[in-house]
């Protein structure tokens, strides 16, 4: 049996072969990207990489895989925004040259003393939803994110198409600023496309000032 490798932040996770996978593995696989964004940490993280003391040779244990650079790179970008203090305002994170991807993470943070956040919209990729994200940690101006294509059919959208959008409510003071970046920390930059290669992830800032 074929089976699709790729890491995703602190370890590995396999999953069964797009021909062959149930339905009950792409739920297990939804629950761990969940558990794991919720933490700031890729779905794969806890998987072990060493065998547990006095087990016997090869259980428990997969060998280390560290995927190949594809060379290609996808942009993750926010635009500008303007909005008065009080107003709700959702910015949307996009993407240009996403093209046939596995997965993506990755973590937004901005300035909480200026935006507030309040919840997640405008969900672009298949089968995403709020497991996708972390938020424990918005309260430091801190959102995790992790997502795999379940279909293992990889996934393109055009360029400037939003991914999600993150909803704010203005709490600076007029003239403030608050830029909307995209880090490697807590949740690692990470993505994956068809041909289980690592593709770059470059990052270009947003801004939301208040008027």
């Amino acid at each position: 049996m074929k089976y699709w490798i790729f890491l995703l932040g602190m370890g590995l996770m396999a999953f069964a072969c797009k021909n062959d996978q149930s339905a009950a593995q792409k739920e297990a696989a939804a629950e761990l990207v969940a558990a794991n964004a919720e933490k700031g940490k890729g779905p794969a993280a806890g998987l072990p990489t060493k065998p547990a003391p006095g087990a016997p040779e090869g259980v428990g244990y997969r060998e280390p895989y560290q995927p190949q650079q594809s060379g290609n790179q996808v942009i993750v970008f926010a635009d500008a925004y303007e909005a008065k203090t009080g107003a709700e305002i959702c910015v949307e994170v996009k993407a240009q040259q996403f093209q046939n991807l596995l997965s993506m993470q990755h973590s937004v943070h901005w300035d909480a003393k200026i935006l507030e956040f309040i919840k997640l919209s405008k969900f672009g990729l298949p089968a995403m939803g709020n497991q996708n994200f972390g938020t424990h940690r918005t309260k430091e101006g801190i959102l995790t994110f992790a997502w795999i294509d379940n279909a293992l059919k990889g996934v393109s959208i055009g360029d400037g198409a939003a991914l999600y959008a993150i909803c704010f409510k203005v709490i600076g003071s007029k003239g403030a600023e608050s830029s909307i970046q995209f880090k490697g920390e807590p949740t690692a930059f990470e993505s994956v496309d068809l041909e289980e290669k690592l593709v770059e992830i470059v990052p270009k800032a947003g801004k939301v000032t208040v008027q």
